[in-house]
């Protein structure tokens, strides 16, 4: 609902008094104004978006009495008649001396046809609303209060909502859930003007379908301005009582509350209600187009690619064009069009010839293009049909996420067409079908994946070729009629790389979780007791209560093994049993029991608030560092293939293979694990930067710990059938592995400081030249301001069946992040940040609609009780 304060303009005045005056002589530049009289019941039918509404809401009409009336229009004007502002204390004068000559005007109620002997009169009483400037530049009319008659439109609106004479508007939804909305917003002016409340109600929008030719549609949002509307309370309606009042302030409200308390007959509109047409067409377009590509089979099928056809001309208002889509799925380039026989099934396309087209050079330097002159255009891609059918092309590359997605060609039978589209316009449909687009590709992926899960493992891309060519020699085994066997997949003299990003302290923190949840449960519990004392001391109740006191002294000086299994037997046992005895013989505790148990989790049928805020936060720093290596890792494979994997828990560990014999027809050098080494210290510090910044959103603010462990000798991996996972190969190598998984428990000698510490990153080593080597990488990093310039030496305390170990650590620069250069392993930081922070915003609003939807379903469930209860006694 909006309301406006438009001062008019002396040249309104001046051109309304000599149209009012010489109203048949007048050659006005303006066209006459529509002036209709709707229909009492028109036929609206939408079959696109129907909303399922409760029995008690449905009305044939606007259910409360509403009438036209400018007399809350002639009392502004009366006000203004000694004003200090001339010009506005003549106009006022002159409507009055017109107002005198049409009396029947200034009635409490009019009709309409009293209007239609003076047209531009509306527009001359409502230019203290409307500007004159505001009234020609906008979609704008009038109706009865919140009655979907348009009684009057200006000349913009007439030409968008009637076709001679005729309404061609259709309400989204439909008349019901239109009738509703307008419903609710005649209780808000109510609750406003007459009691002063504002009730909980959240209006939809009230949307109209506009059909133009060709078969496209306009999207009209209507926004009402009741500024010029006057309620009015029915003679002997009683006022409100204070517990009327407690239920309309009630939060969430409903309908049938306020229709209950406040029946419609009690009160009565009129006056004049304006009103707003706002475009809304390409919003409402990108949403039923997110809507499509989302579904099933959007692109692959006829249906599903008509209808993104059908949006994207509805969203250009263009209806004479035609759609070719390309996407890239790795090597394999895939175009979806139709053809003249109206055929469609996806053709392959050659990636050389892709990439030297115009549309693999669009797609490749990330730029719209729009092409005129295809008769003299030379494209591998483009051929003659397509010229003679087209006179315009407009190419649309779709990237997300540096991620090359596709191309969009669009075609235009008319040229030039296009080519005057705004690029914001363009740009708004680019990144919407990037995004959506790079999902089907994302789902394409991982359902190839799922095949190989459940046939095979999961195969790191860098080492599937060695997997292939084990297949091959067992197909090739099987035709040759032998026995077949599959090889072995090792990996000799291969270099490992290890690292560890942990949530400092997660044992303790989830104990602590645990612990809160106990203690409230526990509190909680006590509530209902000490209620039901205070309506009746039974003795068993005060040894309850007793008993739940001891639980929470223990549980406040700490949680024991054992202690979370003996509180939740006793209160899902014995105080649950006294509930249902509260129940039947103390009804009046029976809120504080609902109220206990609406808290208990449906899942795991315990409080879970404690535990679910630290469960998510370890969830989401797990799921933005791990995005983060995958991206990184992805890119970072351009400069030699690399076997690459990670694990979360209580955060994010990775290893990496690196060597000759991973790869395939390319040669490897040294230089290639100095280059991984220095790039895996980078994307710890990328990470370091994830967690720190990530830290403030999180329920439960956490600290990671970052650790490498270097082995400068090559080691052998296989792949083990049973594991489906490579291992490390050899009695020597299982020293390694065994560190790996004690070391981030590893103190300092002769101290109880532990080695790893959030802020700094360690590495662990045992030979002078992997020390030598890491001070180098380390000191190069700190001039690049990815580290500080604190390295510290350290010796190890011995670990169980290891001994030697020596440690660098030094501090990571995490405020100098990120430095804008693309060829840092940080670009993504910002990103990951983003979404990860979008995502929790999200889980945290579900969360609060589950609980409401229980707590109402528990309410209701006790109201449910109590009458069955009255109605048996």
């Amino acid at each position: 609902m909006t309301q406006s304060k438009w001062k008019p303009l002396a040249r309104l005045r001046n051109s309304f008094r000599d149209r009012m005056r010489n109203q048949e002589l007048s050659q006005a530049p303006r066209e006459t104004p529509h002036l209709v009289i709707a229909p009492e019941e028109t036929e609206i039918v939408e079959e696109e978006a129907k909303e399922a509404l409760n029995p008690e809401f449905l009305f044939e009409q606007f259910p409360f009495p509403s009438h036209l009336s400018l007399r809350p229009l002639i009392k502004k004007w009366q006000s203004l008649e000694h004003t200090e502002q001339r010009h506005l204390q003549k106009l006022a004068h002159e409507i009055q001396e017109l107002l005198e000559k049409s009396p029947r005007l200034k009635t409490q109620m009019i009709q309409m046809d009293q209007l239609t002997e003076q047209p531009f009169f509306i527009e001359l009483l409502t230019s203290l609303q409307v500007s004159y400037t505001q009234w020609q530049k906008k979609a704008q009319g009038a109706m009865k209060p919140f009655v979907l008659e348009v009684l009057y439109a200006n000349q913009n609106l007439s030409q968008i909502l009637f076709k001679g004479g005729t309404p061609c508007y259709t309400p989204m939804g439909g008349e019901g859930r239109w009738l509703r909305e307008l419903i609710i917003r005649a209780y808000q002016k109510i609750g406003h003007d007459l009691f002063q409340l504002d009730f909980d109600l959240e209006p939809l929008p009230l949307i109209l379908k506009v059909p133009l030719e060709e078969g496209l549609e306009r999207y009209l949002e209507v926004v009402l301005d009741d500024s010029l509307v006057e309620v009015t309370m029915a003679s002997g309606r009683k006022e409100l009582s204070l517990k009327d009042k407690e239920a309309l302030s009630a939060k969430p409200l409903s309908l049938s509350t306020l229709l209950d308390l406040l029946p419609p007959e009690d009160f009565h509109f009129s006056g004049l209600m304006l009103f707003e047409a706002i475009d809304l067409t390409q919003e409402m377009t990108l949403k039923e187009l997110r809507k499509c590509l989302r579904a099933d089979h959007s692109f692959t099928s006829l249906d599903g690619f008509q209808q993104i056809t059908s949006l994207i001309r509805n969203y250009f208002q263009i209806s004479g064009i035609d759609l070719e889509l390309i996407l890239t799925q790795g090597d394999r380039v895939v175009s979806f069009q139709t053809n003249e026989t109206g055929d469609y099934r996806p053709v392959m396309l050659e990636k050389k010839l892709f990439n030297q087209s115009l549309m693999g050079k669009s797609l490749k330097e990330d730029h719209c293009e729009a092409i005129s002159d295809l008769e003299n255009l030379a494209d591998p891609l483009m051929d003659s049909e397509l010229k003679e059918q087209f006179s315009e092309v407009y190419l649309i590359p779709l990237k997300f996420l540096e991620r090359e997605v596709g191309v969009l060609e669009v075609r235009s039978k008319v040229s030039e067409l296009l080519k005057k589209t705004s690029l914001q316009k363009v740009h708004r449909l680019k990144n919407l079908l990037s995004e959506e687009l790079d999902r089907k590709n994302q789902t394409f992926r991982l359902s190839i994946q799922a095949v190989i899960l459940e046939k095979y493992t999961a195969i790191h891309p860098s080492v599937e070729w060695a997997f292939r060519d084990a297949a091959l020699d067992y197909v090739n085994q099987k035709l040759e009629n032998e026995m077949p066997e599959l090889r072995p997949i090792v990996f000799r003299d291969v270099f490992p790389l290890y690292g560890a990003s942990d949530i400092r302290g997660s044992s303790s923190l989830r104990n602590k979780a645990i612990q809160q949840d106990l203690r409230d449960q526990v509190y909680a519990a006590k509530e209902v007791i000490d209620e039901a004392i205070r309506h009746n001391p039974m003795p068993k109740f005060q040894e309850i209560r007793y008993r739940l006191q001891s639980h929470i002294d223990h549980l406040t000086e700490g949680l024991m093994a054992g202690d979370e299994i003996n509180v939740l037997e006793f209160l899902n046992g014995e105080v649950e049993t006294v509930f249902e005895a509260i129940t039947e013989s103390i009804p009046e505790v029976e809120p504080k029991i609902e109220g206990y148990r609406s808290q208990i989790n449906t899942t795991h049928g315990v409080f879970y608030q404690a535990r679910k805020d630290f469960d998510h936060s370890v969830t989401l720093l797990n799921e933005a560092i791990a995005s983060y290596y995958d991206e990184e890792q992805i890119k970072f494979q351009t400069f030699f293939p690399h076997y690459f994997e990670k694990q979360s828990t209580d955060g994010v560990d990775h290893t990496i293979y690196i060597g000759a014999p991973l790869v395939k027809d390319k040669s490897y050098h040294p230089i290639y694990l100095e280059n991984i080494r220095i790039w895996q210290i980078m994307v710890i510090c990328g990470a370091a930067y994830v967690a720190d910044n990530l830290s403030a959103s999180l329920p439960v603010p956490l600290e990671l710990t970052h650790l490498v462990v270097v082995q400068d000798a090559p080691l052998s991996i296989r792949f083990s059938q049973d594991e489906k996972q490579f291992e490390v190969d050899g009695a020597y190598n299982i020293r390694y592995e065994i560190m790996k998984k004690r070391i981030d428990k590893a103190k300092i000698k002769d101290t109880d400081e532990r080695l790893t510490q959030p802020g700094k990153l360690a590495i662990v080593y045992t030979s002078k030249k992997e020390k030598s080597d890491y001070e180098k990488y380390l000191r190069y990093l700190a001039s690049e301001k990815y580290l500080l310039d604190d390295i510290e030496d350290l010796v190890l305390e011995d670990l169980q069946g290891i001994s030697g170990l020596r440690a660098l650590r030094v501090g990571i620069n995490i405020k100098g992040l990120p430095r804008q250069k693309e060829d840092k392993a940080h670009t993504n930081l910002s990103h990951v940040v983003n979404t990860s922070r979008r995502w929790l915003i999200k889980k945290r609003r579900e969360m609060e609609e589950t609980a409401q939807q229980v707590s109402l379903s528990v309410k209701r469930a006790s109201e449910k009780r109590k009458k069955e209860g009255i109605s048996t006694e």
